[in-house]
């Protein structure tokens, strides 16, 4: 399985939906009124908040996402499938 993929010349890691809990996934929400997503982060497993970062249509993030200390986690990151998701406002709410 592709874990990273070349985008705008910045190698990003693949971040796939999922509905459960596993390390380099992701799930839409709605945080402070605004579409982002929770990753999990594929070295210790931390659910973190896209916040303030931003999802582009195609699901490229922006800027690139760091896990908290100790982990070493800093990577530029997209979300595939992001674009085909569709999320009610106040549906899906894990902030």
């Amino acid at each position: 399985m592709k874990t990273s993929i070349l985008t705008s010349f910045k190698v990003r890691r693949i971040f796939t939906f999922s509905e459960t809990r596993e390390a380099g996934t992701y799930k839409p929400c709605i945080h402070e009124g605004r579409r982002t997503a929770i990753v999990i982060c594929p070295l210790c497993q931390s659910k973190l908040v896209l916040n303030p970062h931003l999802v582009g249509a195609d699901g490229e993030v922006s800027p690139s996402v760091v896990c908290r200390p100790p982990c070493a986690f800093h990577e530029f990151i997209i979300l595939v499938g992001w674009e085909s998701l569709n999320l009610v406002k106040g549906k899906d709410n894990e902030s």
